[in-house]
Protein backbone atom coordinates (compact mmCIF):
# COMPACT_ATOMS: atom_id res chain seq x y z
CA UNK A 1 0.00 0.00 0.00
CA UNK A 2 1.38 3.39 -1.00
CA UNK A 3 0.67 6.16 1.50
CA UNK A 4 2.00 9.11 -0.48
CA UNK A 5 -0.64 10.77 -2.63
CA UNK A 6 0.34 12.55 -5.84
CA UNK A 7 -2.05 15.53 -5.72
CA UNK A 8 -0.91 16.89 -9.09
CA UNK A 9 -1.57 13.48 -10.69
CA UNK A 10 -5.05 13.33 -9.16
CA UNK A 11 -5.88 16.81 -10.44
CA UNK A 12 -4.72 15.81 -13.93
CA UNK A 13 -6.62 12.54 -13.77
CA UNK A 14 -9.92 14.24 -12.99
CA UNK A 15 -9.32 17.21 -15.29
CA UNK A 16 -9.54 19.85 -12.56
CA UNK A 17 -9.33 23.38 -13.98
CA UNK A 18 -9.15 26.82 -12.35
CA UNK A 19 -12.43 28.70 -12.79
CA UNK A 20 -12.26 32.33 -13.90
CA UNK A 21 -15.30 34.54 -13.34
CA UNK A 22 -14.47 37.22 -15.88
CA UNK A 23 -11.25 38.01 -14.04
CA UNK A 24 -8.47 39.79 -15.88
CA UNK A 25 -5.23 38.18 -17.02
CA UNK A 26 -3.29 39.22 -13.91
CA UNK A 27 -5.83 37.72 -11.50
CA UNK A 28 -5.92 34.46 -13.47
CA UNK A 29 -2.12 34.32 -13.55
CA UNK A 30 -1.86 34.93 -9.79
CA UNK A 31 -4.48 32.22 -9.11
CA UNK A 32 -2.56 29.81 -11.35
CA UNK A 33 0.79 30.59 -9.69
CA UNK A 34 -0.74 30.22 -6.23
CA UNK A 35 -2.19 26.83 -7.20
CA UNK A 36 0.98 25.37 -8.71
CA UNK A 37 3.03 26.70 -5.82
CA UNK A 38 0.89 25.29 -3.04
CA UNK A 39 -0.45 22.10 -4.67
CA UNK A 40 2.42 21.02 -6.91
CA UNK A 41 5.24 22.56 -4.85
CA UNK A 42 6.64 24.37 -7.91
CA UNK A 43 8.53 27.54 -7.00
CA UNK A 44 10.41 28.36 -10.21
CA UNK A 45 8.21 29.44 -13.14
CA UNK A 46 9.23 30.42 -16.67
CA UNK A 47 7.05 32.92 -18.59
CA UNK A 48 7.25 33.92 -22.24
CA UNK A 49 6.58 37.52 -23.36
CA UNK A 50 4.85 38.47 -20.12
CA UNK A 51 5.18 42.20 -20.84
CA UNK A 52 3.18 41.77 -24.05
CA UNK A 53 0.06 40.90 -22.04
CA UNK A 54 0.44 42.96 -18.84
CA UNK A 55 0.92 46.66 -18.20
CA UNK A 56 3.95 47.92 -16.28
CA UNK A 57 1.81 48.33 -13.13
CA UNK A 58 0.44 44.78 -13.45
CA UNK A 59 3.96 43.38 -13.85
CA UNK A 60 4.99 45.17 -10.65
CA UNK A 61 1.97 43.67 -8.84
CA UNK A 62 2.90 40.21 -10.14
CA UNK A 63 6.51 40.63 -8.97
CA UNK A 64 5.27 41.70 -5.53
CA UNK A 65 3.02 38.62 -5.32
CA UNK A 66 5.89 36.34 -6.37
CA UNK A 67 8.19 37.95 -3.79
CA UNK A 68 5.77 37.32 -0.92
CA UNK A 69 4.93 33.78 -2.09
CA UNK A 70 8.64 32.97 -2.65
CA UNK A 71 8.10 32.11 -6.33
CA UNK A 72 11.05 32.69 -8.66
CA UNK A 73 9.77 34.10 -11.95
CA UNK A 74 11.96 33.90 -15.05
CA UNK A 75 10.56 36.01 -17.87
CA UNK A 76 11.75 35.42 -21.44
CA UNK A 77 11.08 38.39 -23.72
CA UNK A 78 11.53 38.63 -27.47
CA UNK A 79 12.30 42.34 -27.19
CA UNK A 80 13.29 44.72 -24.41
CA UNK A 81 10.46 47.13 -23.59
CA UNK A 82 11.28 48.47 -20.14
CA UNK A 83 13.19 47.30 -17.08
CA UNK A 84 11.78 47.53 -13.57
CA UNK A 85 13.96 47.97 -10.47
CA UNK A 86 13.09 44.42 -9.32
CA UNK A 87 14.39 42.89 -12.55
CA UNK A 88 17.78 41.66 -13.61
CA UNK A 89 17.92 41.86 -17.39
CA UNK A 90 20.25 39.65 -19.40
CA UNK A 91 20.34 39.70 -23.21
CA UNK A 92 21.44 36.63 -25.16
CA UNK A 93 22.12 37.40 -28.81
CA UNK A 94 22.01 35.08 -31.83
CA UNK A 95 25.66 34.10 -31.27
CA UNK A 96 24.78 33.09 -27.68
CA UNK A 97 26.78 36.00 -26.25
CA UNK A 98 25.49 37.05 -22.82
CA UNK A 99 25.09 40.80 -22.21
CA UNK A 100 24.32 41.69 -18.58
CA UNK A 101 22.52 45.07 -18.65
CA UNK A 102 22.37 45.34 -14.85
CA UNK A 103 26.02 46.44 -14.86
CA UNK A 104 25.12 49.68 -16.70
Amino acid sequence: MELEVDVAGLLKLYGVKVESDGADVLENLIDYLRAISSICNIHVVWMLNLKQFLTEEQVEQLYEFCFYEKIHLINLEGQKNYTLKQEKCVIIDKDLCVIDTSLN
